[in-house]
């Protein structure tokens, strides 16, 4: 069953998972947000999931059980985010993604060689040379999908 939590945005996953989250003073700072607003966020969050992700008391705040659940889901999920930002800068940038070349097998297979001594047209791509009939001299750039 999908369920789309329309008012969750980016920013409480980060302001939660800040390290110093137990101390929202610590927090606000590290996250150049004032202390009471931090705190709203944190509320705001917990409204929209329908569950207490802290516990508050006069002496200080520790995580519930839902709370460690999301904290690990929340960090993965940023961790993703950060992970799929880069891919993308790179294969925009040219600088990702696998280079393969279709030959006519003139040598056998095992024979193929694939010349690594010149620089890369990217330098972090993948290069393979793949045997082919004489209808299928190609060369194309593949960039790495959510798999790799």
């Amino acid at each position: 069953m999908l369920v789309l939590l329309t008012a969750m945005e980016l920013r409480h996953l980060r302001y939660f998972c800040v390290p110093e989250q137990l101390h929202f003073t610590k927090a606000a700072v590290l996250l150049n947000v004032a202390q009471p607003a931090l705190s709203h966020q944190i509320k705001q969050l917990e409204d929209e999931l329908g569950t207490q992700l802290v516990e508050r008391t006069n002496r200080r705040v520790r995580l519930t059980t839902a709370g460690e659940v999301f904290l690990a889901r929340a960090t993965r999920i940023l961790e993703q985010l950060d992970q799929a930002t880069r891919e993308t800068a790179r294969v925009g940038q040219g600088d990702a993604g696998s280079l393969v070349v279709g030959a006519v097998p003139i040598l056998p297979a095992n024979e193929a060689v694939v010349d690594t001594d010149h620089p890369r047209p990217w330098p972090r791509s993948d290069t393979a040379a793949t045997p082919g009939s004489s209808d299928q001299r190609l060369v194309y750039f593949h960039a790495p999908g959510p798999s790799g």
